[in-house]
């Protein structure tokens, strides 16, 4: 094989590498807006990021989560306390995250 085909070779295998790194470290994060509703699977990745600053439930099962950043979402939990008990799981990783219930 000439130099030029080693060259170029080396060249595109590099820039494959580049590409899939650079995937691999950054994903794609969603984006929110203020008031969204978000599945709860969605809320729970949240919290488990250490990205909730703080969270309030409802009799009725509504959550309201305030990010860090300041925005604000909601979700519908499965049962009642179920946000508690993600809050107090993440809480030795993440610090203090606010709670509130009505």
């Amino acid at each position: 094989m000439s130099r030029i085909k080693i060259i170029i070779l080396f060249g595109i295998i590099a820039v494959a590498i580049l590409v899939v790194l650079l995937f691999a470290t950054n994903p794609q994060e969603p984006t929110y807006t203020d008031g969204q509703e978000i599945p709860w699977a969605e809320a729970m990745s949240l919290i488990e990021e250490c990205r909730v600053e703080g969270i309030m439930q409802t009799h009725a099962l509504q959550v309201s989560l305030t990010l860090k950043t300041g925005l604000r979402l909601g979700s519908l939990e499965p049962k009642i306390d179920d946000v508690i008990e993600a809050v107090r799981k993440a809480e030795p990783q993440c610090g203090n995250i606010s709670m509130a219930t009505e």
